[in-house]
């Protein structure tokens, strides 16, 4: 291909891309950039793989055997509301000398019933908002990284952080 080839279909391109930009009705920008995203991934063999997935559940999908099975997909994120008496776990700290026996797979517990065990979020964000009567909300998204949960033999979960 000589170079006034290359400018040919550089320059199509170009076209193709904004004829694309232009026909979204809005947020064109953020489309934009979701599928430059998606296609910056060069080791996909498919648009499958270029995707993300994402899956929204209630707290009947939120336990080790449904977690353990969906959570082999690298591009495939579940958010599950969890149980107000679910238990999650630290990381453990790592040993200081070699130790012998089992490894521990646990640290500290993360009880969502006793706010004591929290600690300090990751990241937290505040949105106000308002119901359709007029009444204020104030939403709270707090999160924190790298929690673990009680796995079975079946199931194991101690190297899922979530």
């Amino acid at each position: 291909m000589n170079k006034n080839d290359t400018n040919e279909v550089i320059e199509s391109l170009k076209t193709f891309r904004q004829d694309l930009y232009d026909s979204f009705p809005g947020r064109a920008d953020a489309n934009m950039d979701l599928l430059d995203s998606l296609s910056a991934n060069q080791t996909a063999r498919s648009v499958v793989e270029r995707s993300l997935s994402v899956e929204v559940v209630d707290s009947g999908y939120c336990h080790a055997k449904y977690l353990h099975e969906t959570g082999g997909f690298a591009n495939h994120v579940v958010i599950a509301r969890s149980p107000n008496n679910r238990v999650f776990y630290r990381q453990p700290t790592p040993p200081t000398a070699p130790a012998c026996g089992h490894p521990t797979w646990y640290g500290e517990p993360f009880r969502l019933a006793d706010p004591a065990t929290w600690g300090m979020p990751e990241t937290c964000t505040v949105r106000m908002g308002q119901t359709k009567k007029g009444r204020a909300l104030r939403i709270e998204c707090r999160r924190w990284n790298s929690l673990l949960m009680r796995g079975t033999r079946a199931c194991p979960m101690q190297h899922a952080p979530y």
